[in-house]
């Protein structure tokens, strides 16, 4: 393939023949210089001037269209060889950022279950702790209770007010432990949620459309980038359904004369 580029070169992009081009514009620049049209007769006579011009418009568009023709043949050629070379690596890369999502999503799932647990045992010691206090307060009521059947008035009077104590000041709630991701944070490497939107009951999409015939331009024109920007926007669409997908963003690792553009690829939850 590099070797039919450098044919396409050395044989199609030669030079056009402009020899006499700048001569003739020249002639014409001065007939039309000197053409003064104020009578029928004279405006019947700047047509032959102006199929000397067009003429030569069409004399010069063929010198160069073999010219445009060649160099769009080698710019072809270019993106073919650049494809050839492109498409096994970007089926590499998208195999491992097919890796690297599957783990991160999975890892991000437990580490939300792992969180809803400890979440769970936190409500469950303070809920502990609240019943603890609870019977701390009975005991001693129970206790002020039978003190004041055995005429002991003070000592009922001093318990009912530890029992109340108690019940004021409940006991501190448990700390919640936080659950930290296992995802090492990675120079070049983020992982984005994206809201993207399928057409699920066509029919209710179209009836949308004849509702608001002004959306149908702009519909067809971007078709998939419309769905796409509605699901951005959260606004809902009859017949589509949103959802939001996790990708791997990869960038190129950031070299030390990077640092001063920054630019760290954002990163999801």
């Amino acid at each position: 393939m590099t070797e039919k580029i450098e044919e396409t070169k050395a044989q199609d992009l030669a030079s056009p023949d402009v020899s006499g081009i700048e001569a003739g514009t020249l002639s014409l620049r001065n007939e039309a210089d000197a053409l003064d049209i104020g009578s029928p007769e004279q405006y019947e006579a700047a047509r032959p001037l102006a199929i000397k011009v067009k003429n030569l418009v069409r004399e010069i568009e063929g010198c160069f269209d073999p010219l445009k023709s060649a160099a769009h043949k080698t710019w072809k050629a270019i993106g073919e060889t650049e494809e050839r070379y492109l498409k096994p690596v970007k089926a590499i890369e998208f195999a491992i950022k097919a890796k690297m999502t599957a783990w991160a999503v999975k890892e991000k799932a437990e580490r939300e279950e792992a969180q809803r647990l400890a979440d769970l045992e936190a409500r469950r010691v303070e809920e502990e702790r609240r019943a603890e206090a609870a019977r701390a307060a009975a005991a001693v009521r129970e206790a002020a209770e039978k003190a004041r059947q055995e005429y002991d008035k003070l000592a009922a009077d001093a318990l009912e007010a530890q029992a109340k104590k108690i019940e004021e000041a409940p006991p501190p709630p448990a700390p919640v432990r936080r659950v930290e991701s296992r995802r090492p944070v990675l120079d070049g490497v983020a992982m984005r949620q994206q809201k993207v939107g399928e057409v699920v009951d066509a029919p209710a999409l179209l009836r949308h459309l004849a509702d608001h015939p002004e959306l149908i331009p702009e519909a067809i024109e971007f078709r998939k980038a419309w769905i796409a920007e509605a699901a951005r926007k959260g606004e809902p669409v009859p017949g589509i359904a949103f959802s939001v997908k996790t990708i791997a963003a990869l960038g190129c690792v950031q070299r030390e004369s990077d640092t001063q553009r920054g630019g760290h690829l954002p990163d999801m939850g």
